[in-house]
């Protein structure tokens, strides 16, 4: 079933993409976008951080009612520090774009900020204390929420006002891909390293346990039948297949990090759009939409020979 679902999918991703290319009068996703270096790093940022962002909300959890035995209720509660860091940041990351008009030192800060938060996730194990989980999760909350928005701000500031309505659209799918995409790669990595680590142990598990492990790997079986020692193993377990996921984030929000090179601020007007503002006058508009078609004339008749033999 698994295999057949990826290849119908792969097919079905490949015609649409031929489509839109080929066939689509009015393509609902313009692969033209993908040829403004900007827009295209937008995009390709979403995908990634959409993978990381949704197996995070989903593998947190995961790591503390797993490998820290903590209760459901102080799973939940461990996720508000995330998401309040998100919301509030969020917030200040909107005042700061709408007042100096510049979104670059925001996206930079919060991809920054949300690298340095999956690394110190990485130094989670199972005696990590509370205090320092919400100070790492307060710390990645805060660069979710200074890239959640900016970056479409910095999408739509580099695209056409006729593509706008695309970009939005554009980045909300590939997000969402990228958190479906994300938690089936979570998956395979968390139940491959459960299984390694259950058949690498020093210690001898009661059979049933075995087997109840891996009819449900996301459940940790009743352990009270078992020796300390079995204990501490099987939860060791669970603790180094939350890792895996944990290693997975780290270099994917490093690419998006790398990929704000690409993003140059030039604010949030487009020189075109600017050249339509009130402030400028008639003539000064013809002005330079005479010259910026001169310039396009000379690029393209370089280009054909036309003006050599001219």
């Amino acid at each position: 079933m698994v295999i057949s679902m990826i290849t119908l999918g792969s097919l079905c991703m490949l015609s649409f993409i031929i489509v839109e290319w080929k066939a689509a009068v009015m393509p609902m996703l313009p692969l033209q976008l993908f040829k403004i270096p900007a827009v295209c790093a937008v995009l390709i940022q979403n995908l990634l951080f959409g993978i990381v962002y949704y197996s995070h909300l989903y593998y947190l959890p995961i790591y503390y009612e797993n490998a820290r035995q903590f209760s459901p209720l102080l799973s939940a509660v461990l996720t508000v520090p995330f998401v309040a860091a998100q919301s509030g940041f969020s917030i200040l990351s909107g005042q700061y774009v709408s007042r100096p008009k510049k979104y670059g030192e925001i996206i930079w800060s919060g991809f920054a900020l949300w690298t340095l938060g999956c690394g110190l996730i990485l130094l989670f194990d199972r005696y990590t204390p509370m205090w320092q989980i919400v100070v790492f999760l307060i710390i990645e909350g805060a660069g979710v929420g200074f890239v959640f928005q900016p970056t479409l701000v910095a999408a739509q500031a580099h695209s056409l006002k006729r593509d706008r309505a695309a970009v939005i659209s554009a980045r909300n799918f590939l997000r969402s891909l990228g958190g479906a995409l994300g938690l089936s790669l979570s998956s395979a990595v968390f139940s491959n390293v459960l299984k390694r680590s259950l058949n690498s142990f020093s210690v001898p598990l009661p059979a049933s346990i075995k087997n109840s492990i891996l009819e449900s790997i996301l459940r940790v079986p009743d352990l009270s039948t078992l020796t300390t020692t079995q204990r501490s193993a099987v939860l060791d377990a669970y603790m180094s297949a939350s890792k895996g996921v944990f290693y997975v984030w780290v270099p994917l929000i490093c690419t998006c990090l790398a990929l704000c090179l690409l993003i140059k601020d030039k604010g949030l007007t487009r020189p075109e759009e600017k050249l339509s503002s009130p402030g400028t006058s008639g003539s000064e508009t013809a002005e330079v939409v005479e010259r910026d078609a001169i310039m396009q004339f000379q690029s393209k008749a370089k280009k054909s020979g036309i003006l050599s033999k001219v």
